[in-house]
C-alpha cells in the first residue's frame, strides 16, 4: 500500500488495517477532483489551503474531504450491520431478501458531481495558486 493512501486512509479515520475492503475510499478521495470554483492557494509560508472565488471562504481542508469521511463512516457501518445480519438467523427467504452490495461502487455511482470537475490532488506547485 502506498504512502500516501495510507496516511489520508488514518485521515479520514479508516484503519488500513482492520478496513483493509474499505481502503478504496481513501484512494477514491486522493483522486477526487477539485470542485469548481475552489482552487488550491499556497501561503507565503508554502502552506496550503483552498480558496471558493465566489464566495470568498477560504478552508485549510480539501473540500471533499468532509464527503470522504461521512463515506466511510457510512460503509462501516453497513459493513456492522451486514456482519450482524450474517449472525442472525434469517427471517427473510433468499427470494425475497434485498440484494447485497457486491463490493465499492464506481465513483461516478457514489458522486456523479465529483467527477464532472477538474482535477485534483496537488501534484505539481503549477496547480497552486499564491494568494
Amino acid at each position: 500500500m502506498r504512502i500516501e493512501v495510507a496516511e489520508y486512509a488514518q485521515y479520514l479515520g479508516i484503519d488500513p488495517q482492520r478496513d483493509k475492503d474499505l481502503l478504496w475510499i481513501a484512494k477514491e478521495g486522493l483522486k477526487a477532483p477539485l470542485p469548481e470554483p475552489w482552487k488550491p492557494c499556497k501561503t507565503p509560508q508554502e502552506e496550503i489551503y483552498y480558496f471558493n472565488f465566489q464566495t470568498g471562504e477560504s478552508i485549510w481542508e480539501h473540500p471533499c474531504d468532509q464527503y470522504y469521511k461521512q463515506l466511510f463512516k457510512e460503509e462501516k457501518a453497513k459493513k456492522s450491520r451486514n456482519s450482524q445480519a450474517a449472525k442472525e438467523p434469517r427471517k427473510q427467504s433468499p427470494a425475497t431478501a434485498a440484494p447485497t452490495a457486491g463490493g465499492p461502487k464506481p465513483a461516478a455511482a457514489i458522486a456523479p458531481a465529483l467527477h464532472s470537475r477538474q482535477s485534483y490532488r496537488l501534484n505539481a506547485a503549477k496547480d497552486v495558486i499564491l494568494c
